[in-house]
């Protein structure tokens, strides 16, 4: 996560600030989803009910203005939110 700056004038804009404070855990669940792993598979590996999960990505694609799964995804690999695999290799 990016370090950030508060302006009187301008609210922070980072993903904890604006996603709250289930933030890293909604960028798990997009991370997950990037790697290709379904809702029931992610609601298992976070150890979250299905509903959670849904929940979670519902506010993410509201967040990034994102319709589906894989514009979240490329949207959150430009900006930095995941990590793009084959980059991490």
């Amino acid at each position: 996560m990016r370090e950030h700056t508060l302006y009187r004038h301008r609210p922070c804009t980072c993903a904890d600030c604006t996603l709250g404070e289930n933030s890293k855990r909604m960028l798990r669940v997009l991370q997950l989803t990037a790697e290709g792993l379904s809702g029931q598979q992610v609601a298992s590996v976070l150890l979250v009910s299905l509903a959670t999960v849904k929940r979670d990505k519902t506010r993410l694609f509201d967040y990034l203005g994102a319709a589906t799964s894989a514009q979240a995804v490329a949207i959150g690999i430009r900006e930095g939110l995941i990590q793009d695999e084959a980059e991490a290799v």
